[in-house]
């Protein structure tokens, strides 16, 4: 376990932008929102998924914006990567 978490620190410490991929957490949080609407169609329950799904639309739209700002990390600024840095943190 400690060289896992030995790893896990060099990992963090030697990138340039933390490598968090939000996509995969947007996508799973779509699934699930998708899920729920289901299951409430299923039990005639009447709740609205509007302000849930236009949320996650949002935060999906977010991560690929931020996904694509960390594949041109290259190019980026050492502010700007401060940036977002401290956004991911």
């Amino acid at each position: 376990v400690a060289q896992l978490w030995g790893f896990v620190v060099l990992t963090l410490a030697d990138a340039v932008v933390l490598p968090f991929d939000h996509r995969e957490t947007a996508a799973q949080l779509a699934a699930h929102t998708d899920a729920m609407r289901a299951r409430a169609a299923e039990q005639a329950c009447p709740l609205d998924f509007g302000p849930l799904h236009d949320s996650v639309a949002a935060f999906t739209a977010a991560a690929v914006a931020l996904h694509s700002h960390i594949a041109n990390a290259a190019t980026l600024t050492d502010d700007q990567i401060r940036h977002i840095n401290d956004r991911l943190y």
